[in-house]
């Protein structure tokens, strides 16, 4: 995710780019849109310096025009910095449709449409084929190695050590990290609650080990200035009444698959420990519900892939002993 002060252009001043910016609470979805719709304006600004027009407004364009930017990000261009940038994946080109369409939603559901049409409607007619990867969990020799080398030699061990528990026992991802308060931890019942993707508030289950964890970094955080009377267990280094930047706690779970040895430790993300959670329950006896509980998934489809994963595991492995594993023979008395 982009800080927002290297955004080369604001469009929160730019009506009605900033009306639409205005009504997102999340603030990583605000800059993912904020993003995607740079994308446009930069699109816009450039066509209408090679035809020497003014800028059009978004409500006056067809569905021509947005075709035309769409086949733009799937050729090879510049960046907003002005840089050589290679043609965009289908994954982002679908990921900035979607930001369109509920920009265009918000047009039409204020009146700012002068046509009935929507033109984000052609998305429709695109198939934005992409690939679909399998989660990547880590190998259970890498958890066990990940959970036996946290450390808890200083403050910053501390915190490293609770991120990789939060990702990897209760399934937080990185912005749900970030945003935990200490008035979401439960500590009779060993739960944590907090707002998850799209602000909806989502409650789930500790364990032991991460609950001792967290005591011993409450009671570490107490000494420790920057921590002082922020509502965040994880404060910012800048601001203790401002949650921290993301990236922070990315760095924590790199720093702490270095201690564990992890081969590519550099490129673990807790993201990953997220599907390592998953798909732990689902080789556990979880059901498609229970992970999409504990998880938040929009769908539960998106639950049942680890569901799957971990059923087609287990019936492999056995079919693999069925066919390679000696065969007992009977003795038949006669």
């Amino acid at each position: 995710m982009l800080k927002p002060d290297v955004y080369i252009l604001d469009l929160r001043g730019i009506p009605p780019y900033g009306e639409f910016l205005a009504t997102i609470s999340n603030k990583n979805t605000f800059f993912a849109f904020h993003y995607d719709l740079r994308l446009l304006r930069h699109f816009l600004e450039a066509r209408a310096r090679a035809s020497q027009a003014p800028i059009p407004d978004p409500q006056d364009l067809v569905a021509t025009d947005l075709s035309v930017f769409i086949a733009s990000l799937l050729s090879p261009g510049v960046t907003l910095k002005g840089n050589y940038r290679e043609p965009l994946s289908p994954r982002s080109v679908d990921r900035i449709m979607t930001s369109l369409e509920c920009f265009w939603k918000y047009l039409a559901r204020t009146g700012r449409l002068k046509t009935r049409e929507n033109p984000t409607d052609i998305f429709k007619l695109f198939n934005m084929r992409f690939q679909r990867f399998n989660p990547r969990p880590l190998a259970m020799v890498d958890r066990e190695a990940l959970v036996g080398s946290l450390r808890e030699g200083n403050w910053h061990e501390m915190r490293c050590s609770l991120v990789v528990l939060l990702g990897y026992h209760c399934g937080l991802r990185v912005a749900e990290q970030a945003s935990l308060r200490w008035n979401g931890v439960d500590w009779g019942d060993s739960t944590l609650t907090f707002m998850g993707k799209n602000s909806k508030e989502r409650t789930v289950p500790a364990t032991q080990l991460l609950m001792g964890h967290l005591v011993r970094y409450r009671d570490e955080c107490g000494r420790q200035p920057r921590c002082e009377g922020s509502p965040y267990v994880f404060p910012s280094k800048y601001n203790p009444k401002k949650p921290i930047w993301p990236g922070v706690l990315q760095a924590c779970i790199k720093e702490a698959a270095a201690w564990a040895g992890i081969l590519g430790a550099a490129t673990i993300a807790v993201h990953q420990l997220r599907h390592t959670c998953a798909t732990q329950m689902a080789e556990s006896g979880a059901n498609a519900f229970h992970i999409k509980e504990v998880l938040g998934h929009f769908s539960v489809d998106t639950s049942q892939i680890y569901v799957n994963m971990a059923n087609n595991k287990r019936l492999a492995a056995k079919a693999h002993k069925k066919a390679f594993e000696p065969r007992v023979h009977k003795k038949v008395s006669v």
